[in-house]
């Protein structure tokens, strides 16, 4: 199981990333499987770019790619974000980045940016989704891209390094017996019910393989470990990619709720992120 605070041993690291803004075709197909944070809102949980964006935003194509680095800090927060506050997230935690740039055919581009904050939400006993947020003072353009000054939500997916790596042991061993079930002859030597007693091991064992699988990293998800220390938090496997949003806020009517104000997100693009050593 993991700590109360499932994302401390993010605490003190420092990261950098790359972002990528631009159409959803364009992302890293790992970074799509992130839930999205329109999960957050009535109704929703599809991955879709903003739909208050023009028709044209990115329809060319091009991309916007520009660093940030970060770090997660152990303070509590003193910006508010209200996605961070809701039930079932971890403390809100401090975080700074640096102001960054791009370049274009126009030269070099100075983008101001500031840390706000950063949680974590648990999807599993497992796994983790971790999401932290930057503003940009400045309206940043790129061709037919275009980024309102505001906040910026980023969000990637954590597991439990000691919990992942049992599941892939234990994974190993039920793919192993379903394989030796496939590749042994069934025949009625033992009777029917013998037969039948069989086929249900069988698919019982298909049916662990398939749920052990669901609690593990995606396949084709780059992942980086984040060590922890035998006194202190666990350690976490991190998604190397993730998804890049942007909320506003819109006035609904909702059946249980009545008319309120309710977030609505969209993905911009994705991130790539790598450690930053420890001095």
């Amino acid at each position: 199981m993991l700590h109360v605070e499932p994302a401390s041993a993010f605490v003190g690291t420092s990261w950098k990333l790359t972002l990528n803004f631009g159409t959803l075709l364009g992302n890293d197909k790992s970074s799509l499987t992130t839930p999205p944070l329109a999960m957050f809102s009535t109704g929703g949980g599809r991955v879709a770019k903003p739909g208050w964006y023009s028709e044209s935003w990115a329809a060319s194509g091009s991309r916007l790619v520009m660093p940030l680095d970060i770090t997660f800090e152990p303070h509590p927060a003193q910006a508010q974000e209200p996605t961070l506050q809701r039930a079932g997230f971890s403390t809100p935690r401090k975080l700074t980045c640096r102001s960054t740039s791009f370049v274009s055919m126009s030269g070099e581009t100075h983008v101001p940016t500031a840390g706000v904050s950063w949680a974590s939400l648990p999807s599993s006993s497992v796994e983790k989704l971790l999401i932290w947020c930057v503003d940009t003072s400045e309206t940043v353009c790129k061709e037919d891209i275009e980024l309102p000054a505001g906040r910026l939500f980023f969000s990637t997916r954590v597991w439990n390094l000691d919990e992942v790596r049992n599941l892939k042991k234990a994974l190993r061993a039920v793919e192993s017996a379903v394989e030796g079930e496939l590749t042994t002859e069934q025949t009625l030597d033992g009777g029917p019910l013998a037969l039948k007693s069989r086929i249900e091991n069988r698919r019982a064992l298909e049916a662990r393989r398939d749920r052990l699988r669901r609690g593990l990293p995606p396949p084709d998800a780059k992942t980086i470990e984040v060590p922890g220390t035998p006194a202190g938090p666990s350690g976490l496997c991190v998604a190397q990619h993730g998804q890049l949003s942007v909320k506003r806020t819109v006035r609904k009517l909702v059946p249980w709720k009545g008319l309120t104000d309710e977030p609505e997100y969209g993905v911009v693009g994705c991130f790539s992120l790598a450690p930053v050593p420890s001095p």
